[in-house]
C-alpha cells in the first residue's frame, strides 16, 4: 500500500484500513486477504479478493475516513 504511507503513519494506516475492510466486506475477507498474500502480489490479491484495484481501495478508505 504504497500510497496509503503518506496518509497516516505506522500503525494507524494499518489498523485504519483492517477496521474499514471488517466494517465494508467482512471479518471473514480479512483473514482471506492476509491468508492468500502468501501466494500472490498485494495488487492482484486486492482485487482477487475485494475486486477494486489498489487505487481504487485507497479512494475508497480515504473517503471512508474524510482523508
Amino acid at each position: 500500500m504504497r500510497l496509503v504511507k503518506s496518509y497516516l503513519r505506522g500503525y494507524e494506516t494499518y489498523e485504519s484500513m483492517i477496521y474499514y475492510i471488517n466494517d465494508k466486506y467482512g471479518n471473514e475477507k480479512i483473514f482471506d486477504f492476509i491468508e492468500n498474500l502468501r501466494r500472490q502480489d498485494i495488487n492482484d490479491e486486492l482485487y482477487d479478493t475485494f475486486k477494486v484495484t489498489e487505487e481504487q481501495f485507497i479512494q475508497d478508505w480515504k473517503e471512508y475516513f474524510s482523508l
